[in-house]
Order: structure tokens, then C-alpha cells, then sequence
């Protein structure tokens, strides 16, 4: 509340620069760098939008998701190692980063201007890689989570596990997934579209298959002689290549990293299905 009127000043000056330089990508927004004024201006505005919010309410936490969809590694470092723009904000922001940024030599020079934790995907099964050993109360503690996240959005709705799935469907939808929840979203929706089609009241092991070949399609479809390969790699040794083409998998999700003490990798299950 009163946020415009309080940063109107901050931003004429930017406003009216704009105007002066249409953007060269034909809308409302242009690559701002480190250092111009542009760029200071905006944060400056944002900070007194947060010392706003912090004297009427509450010292804010910003939450940044999406980072970690970046797919260009140039882009990736300039943000996280080379620029101290995401430093800026006079606040406690949480941003989530790409996977490549964490086994990169630049993840220990972040540590300079960042908090680092490295994030595991859950564990959902025994670990294939030879060496790599886990407790069983951990994979079953990883899977009851996963468990209990579908059972929270379906209690929202007025429906328990029992009412949306038969048998060990949710149990083979979540050795789909992974461990990554986006995915296990995405083939429970994939799921329910079959069961629709069936005209059935629960999703069934047959709509679970169903999904996951859909899936597995979509995957398929990106992958050449190199990247297979480099499936082969990770599936025998838990670790990437270090190939220039190696990371690719890593951003779009095909190559899972997992920790237990160390970090370790293992192929998608839909591309080893």
C-alpha cells in the first residue's frame, strides 16, 4: 500500500529513458547490465518498495523460483559468479539455481556473496550405482513425503488416496517420478487423462504405463547418439561425463542428481523404463 507513490520519483527518470530507446525486442523490456544506471535506478526503486513493507509490516523474504530453468551456461555464471546484482536487494532473498551451477569449479565462488545449499531430489529407490549405499528408512521417509504431498491436494478436494488411486498405481507413479515432484505432477495429470478416457472412477496401473510412455516420448525425441552415450556414462559410473554436452541433460532433467553423503546420478527412470 502507497508502494507507487513512494518509488514515482525513483522511476521517471527510467520511464522516460525508456521511451527515449524502444526496446531492440519490440516490447516494454531490454538486457539491462551491471553498472548502468538504469539498472541502479530499478533497485533502487525496489529498495524502497521493501522499506516500505518493512517499517508498515515485517522485514520481507523474497522467494525466486525459477532460476534453475536457465539453460545457457554463460548466462547462468554471469548471474550466480561474474554480476552481484542478485547481492543487491536490501533484503533476505532465496533464489534456486541451476544443477550445473553446483558442480561447477565457480559453485565454491559463490560462496563469496551467497549462502550455498545444495538441494537432493528425493530418493525413491535403492541406489544403482555401485558404492552408493543408503539406509531403507531414508527411501522409505523420502517416499512417505511424496506420499503426502498428493494426499494434502487431494484432501483439499475432499478425497483420499483410496478414492483417486487403485492398488500400487501412486506407489509406481512415484518410481516414475524419480523423487522430482514436477513429475510426479506431471504423470499423475497424464494419469488422470487416461482414466478419463476409460470413463473410470480410479487411476490404474494401465493409465500409470500409459503416462509414462507418453512421457518417455517427449524425452526421447531430444535425444542423439552423444546423449545417449552419455545416459550409458551416468547410468555405469553415477557421475557425468564432463562432456561440453553433458550439462544439457542436467538442465532438462534427464540426468537426477541425489546426495547420501556424496553426490550421485542416475538416468531419469522413464529413459531406463
Amino acid at each position: 500500500p502507497g508502494a507507487g507513490k513512494v518509488v514515482a520519483a525513483a522511476t521517471k527518470t527510467a520511464g522516460q529513458a525508456r521511451r527515449q530507446r524502444p526496446s531492440a525486442l519490440g516490447g516494454k523490456t531490454r538486457p539491462l547490465h551491471e553498472g548502468e544506471a538504469d539498472l541502479q535506478r530499478l533497485l533502487e526503486a525496489l529498495d524502497l518498495i521493501l522499506q516500505e513493507v518493512r517499517s508498515a509490516y515485517r522485514p520481507p523474504v523474497i522467494l525466486v523460483d525459477g532460476l534453475d530453468k536457465l539453460l545457457e551456461l554463460s548466462k547462468i555464471r554471469d548471474l550466480f559468479v561474474t554480476a552481484r546484482t542478485l547481492c543487491e536487494p536490501a533484503c533476505v532473498i532465496i533464489y534456486t539455481g541451476p544443477i550445473t551451477l553446483m558442480l561447477a569449479p565457480e559453485w565454491k565462488t559463490t560462496g563469496d556473496h551467497f549462502r550455498r545449499v545444495r538441494l537432493s531430489n528425493f530418493v525413491v529407490h535403492a541406489p544403482r550405482v555401485e558404492g552408493v549405499t543408503i539406509e531403507a528408512t531414508r527411501i522409505e521417509e523420502d517416499r512417505l513425503c511424496l506420499r503426502q504431498l498428493v494426499e494434502l491436494r487431494l484432501d483439499a478436494r475432499g478425497f483420499g488416496i483410496a478414492d483417486v488411486f487403485e492398488d500400487e498405481s501412486l506407489e509406481l507413479l512415484i518410481d516414475s517420478s524419480g523423487g522430482l515432484v514436477r513429475d510426479l505432477v506431471h504423470l499423475i495429470n497424464r494419469s488422470i487423462r487416461s482414466t478419463l478416457k476409460r470413463d473410470a472412477a480410479r487411476i490404474a496401473e494401465q493409465d500409470v504405463r500409459i503416462a509414462r510412455d507418453e512421457l518417455r516420448k517427449d524425452m526421447d525425441v531430444s535425444l542423439n547418439t552423444m546423449l545417449r552415450d552419455e545416459l550409458s556414462h551416468v547410468e555405469q559410473l553415477g557421475e557425468p561425463s564432463g562432456k561440453p554436452d553433458a550439462h544439457r541433460l542436467l538442465l532438462w532433467g534427464y540426468v537426477l542428481p541425489y546426495t547420501n553423503g556424496r553426490v550421485w546420478f542416475e538416468p531419469h527412470p522413464l529413459l531406463r523404463a
